[in-house]
């Protein structure tokens, strides 16, 4: 384009020959299929003199290029919509370089028609009002307004990198793509048209340029789903979808009672505990409850019982959980003990951890406290030391000894669990009778916070005792209570 035969640079005619025979091959093929055009792109230097870059273009045939660009391309489609394009206008001198050059344009007759804002921006800048603004000044000189390649990357620097994209920033960018469609419908009479630049996330230049890295800037994710960015576009929630299965159910019997557990279910407003008496059903709804735990109580000792759980919400409800658990009540024997838990802190995401037990021995024999220990599952969320606190024990402060491990192999909603255990001072709990109160607490050395909220043990629902069997009760190294995860 830019070169003669003889390898020097072409001159203006024949450049222009070049640029028009371009120009009406493209489009003349297109004519009455592409309603505009961008026609001159990314011309725009605020640091020169004139506002011009300095491109081959502009040294052959310094500003009069453009002019010939915007009348060639009338020639060739005078139906078309003739655009100049360009990057960051909402920067106050190249904004006002490129404004100055429209005008100039618009003085000679040179047919444009539009202006379009290309609007790679990100979560940390520009401004929603530097965009608007920018809208607002080329309003002025009469002309429409594209927003040719909007994206919004999720960084504020070339340092920064995530692997997966962080739900405090799909929020944030949710948000800042409803205001900059609240502006482009504001300005609806001159913003006529709005292209994102590309279809979804794993298809954008950012993933990249400016580096390699993830990025999250479109609508639509990897997998092409719909994102919080796309639903506040379009201002509506997202369709429900009906849960997933329960996955974790658990059954532990106890005296005229068989407690259930289970893990939660995205999206799942409430959770239906159903009911047979053989492993091959029917199974009979017994109740349906918001928490991931229920206490069956309607049952007898000796009888065997089936039990199946599945998830609900507006959507519908899943499939019944699979395979079928069981449990067998039986009468309080000696050495048949049970563990009560309730959560002192509700608090997920606090600095500390306040799990209450209490431990009923429902035989008919004393059982030595100190060849029991419990064992309380968590996530440590950022490997931390720990510290152990018996704020208050029936048994005795000083009895209680409290110990973490770190699991060689993480499970869903635990990689460490708390152990306390007894020393021979604290005595025995008598047949029929408790352990009374244990209150313990755990905090990080730095006093970080935790996130409790899908932890295997935690149920902030559990604010008075009540049997809960993810947590665990061991005597003499033998599980005797709870199920692990």
């Amino acid at each position: 384009m830019f070169y003669d035969a003889n390898g020097k640079l072409a001159s203006k005619e024949l450049l222009y020959q070049r640029m028009r025979n371009h120009i009406q091959t493209v489009m003349t093929r297109y004519k009455d299929k592409i309603y505009a055009w961008d026609v001159v792109n990314e011309v725009i230097d605020a640091s020169q003199p004139d506002g011009l870059r300095r491109s081959l273009w502009y040294q052959i045939a310094g500003e009069e290029y453009i002019e010939k660009a915007f009348e060639y391309a009338r020639e060739a489609d005078p139906k078309a919509k003739l655009f100049i394009n360009d990057y960051n206008t909402h920067e106050s001198a190249k904004g006002q370089a490129l404004y100055n050059l429209i005008q100039r344009l618009q003085a000679k007759g040179v047919p444009i028609d539009g202006v379009g804002h290309q609007t790679h921006v990100s979560l940390y800048y520009p401004t929603i009002a530097e965009i608007e603004n920018s809208i607002v000044k080329f309003k002025a000189l009469g002309l429409e307004t594209h927003i040719t390649e909007l994206d919004m990357s999720v960084y504020s620097d070339n340092s920064q990198k995530y692997e997966t994209f962080p739900d405090n920033l799909k929020t944030k960018q949710a948000t800042l793509y409803k205001q900059l469609f609240d502006v482009f419908k504001r300005h609806k009479d001159t913003v006529t048209s709005v292209t994102l630049w590309g279809k979804d996330d794993s298809n954008t230049w950012l993933r990249t340029s400016p580096v390699a890295r993830n990025n999250w800037p479109l609508l639509f994710d990897e997998r092409l789903q719909s994102k919080p960015a796309y639903w506040s576009v379009i201002e509506s929630s997202p369709p429900p979808t009906i849960p997933a299965v329960p996955t974790g159910v658990a059954a532990n019997a106890g005296s005229a009672a068989v407690d259930l557990s289970w893990n939660a279910s995205t999206g799942a407003t409430s959770y239906t505990v159903k009911r047979a008496s053989a492993s091959s059903g029917p199974y009979a709804p017994v109740a349906t409850v918001t928490g991931l735990s229920y206490t069956d109580s309607a049952v007898i000792n000796g009888v065997t019982y089936y039990y199946v759980v599945s998830a609900g919400n507006t959507a519908g409800t899943s499939a019944n959980s699979a395979p079928p658990v069981s449990a067998t009540p039986q009468q309080g024997t000696p050495g048949n003990l049970a563990l009560q838990y309730r959560a002192a802190d509700t608090n997920a995401s606090d600095n500390q951890m306040k799990p209450f037990f209490i431990i009923k021995n429902n035989g008919t024999a004393a059982v030595p406290a100190s060849s029991l220990k419990i064992r309380y599952w968590f996530t440590i969320d950022g490997d931390t030391p720990l510290t152990f606190h018996s704020d208050y024990a029936a048994l005795g402060n000083t009895n209680v000894l409290g110990s973490f491990v770190k699991l060689n192999t993480p499970k869903t909603g635990a990689d460490y669990y708390m152990e306390v255990s007894f020393s021979a001072a604290a005595g025995s709990i008598p047949a029929g009778g408790t352990s009374g109160d244990i209150q313990t607490r755990i905090n990080k050395n730095d006093w970080s916070s935790f996130n409790e909220a899908n932890d295997y043990s935690f149920d902030p629902a559990k604010t008075s005792y009540a049997n809960w069997s993810r947590v665990t009760l061991y005597q003499n190294g033998q599980l005797v209570w709870g199920t692990e995860p």
